[in-house]
Order: C-alpha cells, then sequence, then structure tokens
C-alpha cells in the first residue's frame, strides 16, 4: 500500500512539474532563443524540481531506493547451539514457527510472534511465539541469527548463548 501511495505522488510531482515547464513560456523556436524573464526561468527551475522530485519517488516506490535487510545463520558455528537447535527442530511445530520468526526478521520485523526481549547483560535479543524462540543480535545491515530453541531448551540455549557471546 505504501508504494502504491509514492507511485501515485512521484505520478502527481510528474504532471505538475511538466505543467510548470509547460507554462513558463517558453521562448525557443528553430535556431533563435529569445530572451527569457525571470518569472519563465522561475517556472523552468521549478518545473525541473518537481520532475526530478518525481523520479526519485518513482525509484523508491519500486524498490530502487530501499535497503535490504541481511539474515545471517551462525548457529552452525558453535557445535553445542547446533546441537540445540536440531532437538528444537524435531517437533515440525517448533520448526515452522521458527521459520516463521526468522522470515519475519527477514522482513525487519522484530516484533514477529508475541515480541521479542533483550536477554539481560548481553547484546543477544530473544523473539518468541508459542513453543519457538529465535536468538539474533542486530548489526547495521540486518540481523545475525545464533540461536534456536524450544520452550523445553530455553535456558540450555540461553546459558550456552552467554558463554560464547559475552
Amino acid at each position: 500500500m505504501e508504494k502504491k501511495i509514492t507511485y501515485t505522488i512521484s505520478l502527481i510531482f510528474l504532471v505538475v512539474g511538466l505543467s510548470f515547464l509547460v507554462n513558463s513560456q517558453a521562448n525557443i523556436t528553430g535556431a533563435v532563443i529569445g530572451v527569457s524573464t525571470l518569472s519563465s526561468t522561475k517556472g523552468y527551475f521549478t518545473g525541473a524540481f518537481f520532475i526530478l522530485i518525481s523520479f526519485v519517488l518513482f525509484a523508491a516506490s519500486i524498490g530502487g531506493l530501499e535497503k535490504k535487510i541481511k539474515v545471517i545463520d551462525h548457529i552452525r558455528e558453535i557445535k553445542s547451539i547446533e546441537k540445540l537447535s536440531k532437538i528444537s527442530r524435531k517437533d515440525p511445530l517448533v520448526a515452522e514457527y521458527l521459520d516463521q520468526l526468522r522470515y519475519q526478521l527477514g522482513q525487519g520485523n522484530t516484533e514477529g510472534g508475541r515480541g521479542s526481549k533483550n536477554i539481560p547483560g548481553t547484546k543477544i535479543y530473544e523473539s518468541r511465539i508459542e513453543k519457538a524462540r529465535l536468538y539474533y543480535i542486530q548489526t547495521k545491515d540486518g540481523f545475525d541469527v545464533i540461536g534456536e530453541s524450544s520452550k523445553n531448551n530455553q535456558q540450555k540455549v540461553i546459558d550456552a548463548l552467554k558463554r560464547y557471546y559475552t
């Protein structure tokens, strides 16, 4: 919806810019260029400004200026955390919830599921939903996923993460 609004506004700016250019009383005929008045010069620059803004808005509406969010998986780097993650994913419902949380994180939504909270004394965040927990660290480009757990092995995973990431 937001992209559609931005696209519509860019079209409005384009039309306004073109109308300023057309109504600026251009004195260009063949090889002879007439003397421009101050008001026609203002019309040129105003029209060009509106057209430039319309191109910027159009680029934003098609996603050309959006920042891509990177979600990098670091779970396999530490064997004990990888093992706990595999235990958690044995339950198909937990695996599905973890995938949902990961997808939400990739969309930039840190409040997916029941929200997220910081693990006290660390830079680690826990995103949770029903029986699943996803642990991540926020970076300048996105998120580093560093752990997964079910409700059952949540404390074991938090303890392991604290050993490696504090």
